[in-house]
């Protein structure tokens, strides 16, 4: 899977190599004190403090926090997206389809739990127009995978079937990833996992008839 295109525009590119090696700087003083810090305690003067270079040099590059945090979250939805290509690389298209459902709701649960990075990300953007579009990129390029699936296309369902079955599928557990991590709820992940795959396999029994 390709990089969801957040469509920044208030971002200069940087074209040279000292001029992304200091976008890089910038990214990780953002990651750490995304990481131990407070959310409204994140300023663009903390970020230029945390890299060791004025905070003229931000603003060289992005337009203000948010823009720097949405630059940090498409790296982290890249990272997530190869991690899932690999794990889908690995499942048989020949499998049973409730094998790859366990196999693949398994993996993608476990890396986005893992993944606290996202979660302060979703936390701090999560009204942020770009951050929600950057997701949902990241969503349909989900449901462009899986409805290409072999099993769905053998059953006959038109092209737009097999895109609402999987954005069924899709958004449910996109549901449960950003709840996981919620007070009172880190502590039932496996149980919910295992609702979750179960519902799942459960709404494709209906609509397979296996």
């Amino acid at each position: 899977m390709k990089t969801p295109n957040a469509g920044i525009t208030d971002r200069k590119l940087p074209t040279q190599n000292r001029s992304r090696a200091r976008v890089e700087k910038i990214l990780k003083a953002a990651e750490e004190l995304l990481l131990h810090n407070e959310i409204a305690d994140i300023t663009t003067s903390s970020i230029a403090k945390k890299a060791n270079i004025p905070v003229g040099s931000v603003y060289q590059y992005f337009k203000e926090r948010d823009s720097v945090l949405i630059a940090l979250g498409q790296q982290v939805i890249q990272d997530i997206n190869e991690q899932l290509t690999a794990v889908f690389s690995d499942v048989s298209q020949h499998a049973h389809w409730r094998h790859v459902v366990r196999e693949t709701l398994s993996a993608y649960m476990k890396i986005h739990q893992q993944d606290e990075l996202y979660h302060r990300l979703n936390g701090a953007l999560f009204n942020n127009k770009e951050w929600i579009n950057l997701n949902h990129s990241m969503e349909q390029q989900m449901i462009d995978f899986f409805s290409g699936y072999g099993l769905l296309d053998n059953r006959g369902f038109s092209d737009e079937q097999r895109q609402n079955i999987v954005r069924v599928i899709v958004v449910m557990c996109s549901s449960v990833v950003l709840r996981i991590k919620e007070p009172g709820l880190k502590d039932k992940a496996d149980s919910i996992l295992t609702e979750l795959q179960d519902a799942v396999i459960a709404y494709l029994s209906c609509k397979l008839g296996d």
